[in-house]
């Protein structure tokens, strides 16, 4: 469980966004409130952006990502995008859920956005809405602290979102920051990850993150990490079991897809991108993108894909060839000669 000075400094960072509806969608979909019975189920599925759930009646179960939360009366939940979760109505009598699709941050229009996709549909994850990085990376739940005045909050905005127009949508934005705020910002809501691993975890990724934006910022990359009082090989066990990678390969990874960006849409030289990335050396520079993307920096530059060879080397390529096959048919056409003289008819 944390203090609220503890959430208040990512908190003040926050500038909610409902989804908002096009035209021949169904507000249903995004901000709304329905009774459940107890046969109710929502079936496995993953979600595009955010979802906030109040529970005000009834006994539900949400499983995310293998893991399942207990959701009775006057209890919250926060999904993020991108992950699996089923929710179900587990009690002997019809509950009540009012929820509500959201951004933490304007991220743009959703475009074709789906709401979600259900497996066995293939979710398309170059549309999700992931949070911005200084938002606890959790699935947030918790007892709402004030009842009353969460459920006002939300029938408020459902008014608004349904009934409204524009103005009113805009409106709507100020009553779900509160509404964000009165259930987060209280003791004993689990606002950030419940245990101290996934907290450093989330903590050495925001750092390598932030070392990735500006190489120059930090010399040492273990010794930025162990700013958060733990050993740099505990903080690459710990960041490893969660995101399948070590520390390091994350942050080459993150310098690569930069400097693949500054090679395709600024045409900047390979020495002036690695310069910009950190990178004193050139050479090892080259090596490594080359590790993480299979090419050369100058090959993926200039659009050649992976295993094809650009022009210069296919020329040089097929001299080595012609001079080897013409080398081979010298010897061969030596070697008759000298079996001629050899062997002679008696």
């Amino acid at each position: 469980m944390t203090e609220p000075a503890s959430n208040c400094e990512w908190l003040r960072l926050i500038s909610p966004c409902l989804r908002p509806v096009s035209p021949g969608e169904r507000v249903a979909s995004h901000t709304y409130a329905m009774d459940a019975p107890p046969s109710w189920i929502e079936p496995l599925r993953v979600i595009y952006d955010h979802e906030l759930v109040l529970f005000s009646k009834g006994q539900f179960r949400v499983e995310v990502a293998g893991r399942e939360y207990d959701c009775g009366p006057d209890t919250f939940i926060i999904v993020p995008p991108g992950r699996l979760h089923a929710s179900w109505n587990a009690g002997e009598v019809t509950g009540r859920r009012h929820w509500a699709h959201f951004d933490w941050a304007y991220l743009g229009q959703h475009g074709d956005a789906p709401v979600s996709t259900f497996v066995p549909g293939k979710p398309r994850l170059e549309l999700l809405r992931p949070a911005p990085t200084f938002v606890p990376e959790t699935v947030f739940h918790g007892a709402i602290p004030n009842p009353k005045r969460a459920y006002e909050l939300h029938r408020e905005l459902v008014s608004l979102q349904v009934e409204g127009g524009e103005h009113e949508r805009l409106v709507s934005r100020g009553l779900f920051l509160a509404l964000l705020i009165e259930l987060l910002d209280t003791p004993g809501v689990a606002a950030l990850p419940a245990d101290r691993e996934s907290f450093l975890s989330h903590q050495v990724r925001l750092r390598l993150e932030a070392a990735a934006q500006d190489p120059r910022g930090a010399d040492s990359i273990r010794a930025l990490l162990e700013e958060l009082g733990c050993s740099y090989a505990h903080l690459c066990r710990l960041f490893r079991r969660r995101y399948g990678i070590p520390p390091l390969k994350y942050l080459h990874a993150l310098r690569m897809a930069r400097a693949k960006l500054l090679l395709r849409e600024r045409n900047a030289r390979v020495s002036e991108v690695a310069y910009r990335l950190g990178f004193a050396d050139l050479s090892y520079f080259s090596q490594l993108f080359r590790k993480v993307t299979g090419q050369t920096p100058r090959e993926y530059a200039a659009g050649v894909m992976p295993g094809e060879a650009t022009e210069p080397q296919r020329k040089g390529g097929a001299r080595r060839r012609r001079s080897r096959g013409a080398g081979t048919e010298r010897v061969l056409m030596a070697s008759r000669a000298r079996a001629g003289r050899q062997v002679r008819p008696q």
